[in-house]
């Protein structure tokens, strides 16, 4: 599908909160990246934070626009400028739609747009607010997301997981909801797990934040090195928590078993070489990394949040465990690394799955959120 749905050039504002190394910022830059090649007007705005901000300036050039305003934290202050900013530039550029994501950058764009008289759509690549937090900060991000869901014409949800707990804290009207899982890129290599031995490496992808809940994969690792003598474990990612968690294996008896790799913009290089992925987050929309390992035929352990859910059958191509649960999730990694024979048949289904279901398709899905466009400047005209 091509911009000549439209009868003239369609002037787009995206807007995330930073370009970290992630899977709501990967996505995003593949929107930008698709629409201009299809005739749009696409400006992506951002904070000036995240290694991925040279790739978004080299992408878009003038097409990049930082606010320098524009943080995750609460600050009134910044955000009171942000929002400002965000409404002059809005009503200067004379943008026909404003697409958001992350909640940051969700609430104070689509707000600006509002006020600026134009139409707004919202990616929620997953709710901020989860079980695990104080319940005055949930229900504030709760409280946040029900106003602001109002003024939203469309809210795109990355998983059916995601659309379900929306509507469940009455955020939005169940006919704004559109369920488009998230643009992902299939690696370019295939892994078919036949090691009859006991395995190499488990590993994590995966940003240091508190979200992700690290500590529990280093736990893991200290639970099952004495059983595995030659396994590792592998960190790809880095973050606020990097620092706490260095010193911490620093100081334990596996120090030599656990590599910290850092960031890396193509993951999957060093996630081919993972006899299973683990995924220890607290909540989580979709995330790309789980999709990534599948298409690879690399068997996940992961706690069952949100959408993790919607992608790995239980016991048939991955395990998803009750969040939290860290026995369960020890135990499942076992089964894994034990069974050479249940590696290969979740190896195989892992990426008979993913390969094959249409709504992971990036191209059908991109198709997807281009009539969303059409069907709001429809709307608005």
């Amino acid at each position: 599908m091509s911009i000549n749905i439209f009868e003239s050039v369609v002037r787009i504002l995206q807007l995330i909160t930073h370009l970290e190394l992630g899977g709501a910022q990967k996505a995003t830059l593949s929107l930008c990246r698709w629409l201009r090649s299809q005739g749009y007007y696409v400006v992506l705005g951002s904070s000036h934070r995240g290694l991925l901000v040279e790739e978004a300036q080299g992408l878009l050039g003038r097409g990049f626009k930082k606010f320098r305003f524009l943080i995750r934290e609460i600050n009134p202050l910044y955000d009171l400028i942000a929002f400002f900013s965000l409404f002059i530039y809005i009503r200067e550029e004379g943008f026909d739609l404003i697409h958001t994501h992350t909640s940051k950058a969700g609430f104070l764009g689509r707000w600006a747009a509002f006020f600026a008289g134009v139409k707004s759509v919202h990616t929620v690549h997953g709710f901020a607010f989860h079980d695990f937090q104080n319940p005055v900060v949930k229900w504030l991000y709760i409280f946040l997301e029900r106003i602001t869901a109002v003024i939203t014409s469309r809210l795109i949800v990355v998983s059916e997981q995601v659309k379900i707990k929306g509507l469940k804290y009455k955020i939005g009207k169940s006919s704004k909801y559109e369920v488009i899982y998230e643009l992902v890129q299939f690696p370019p290599v295939r892994v078919i797990n036949r090691r009859k031995s006991i395995p190499a490496i488990v590993g994590m992808v995966s940003a240091l934040k508190p979200q992700k809940n690290p500590y529990d994969f280093i736990k893991l690792a200290e639970a099952l090195s004495p059983k595995y003598s030659s396994l590792e474990f592998h960190i790809v990612g880095d973050g606020k928590l990097a620092s706490a968690l260095k010193r911490i294996v620093a100081s334990s008896e596996i120090k030599d078993r656990i590599k910290f790799w850092g960031w890396k913009k193509e993951g999957w290089k060093y996630m081919c070489n993972f006899d299973v992925l683990v995924l220890t987050s607290l909540f989580e929309g979709q995330p790309h990394v789980v999709v990534e390992a599948m298409a690879m035929g690399i068997p996940v352990v992961a706690y069952g949040v949100d959408g993790v859910n919607d992608i790995i059958q239980n016991g048939i191509n991955g395990f998803a465990v009750t969040p939290r649960n860290f026995a369960e999730l020890k135990e499942k990694v076992e089964l894994v690394l034990n069974d050479h024979i249940l590696r290969e048949k979740m190896s195989i289904q892992a990426f008979k799955f993913v390969r094959s279901e249409k709504k992971l398709d990036c191209f059908y899905n991109l198709d997807r959120i281009e009539m969303i466009y059409k069907e709001v400047k429809d709307e608005q005209s």
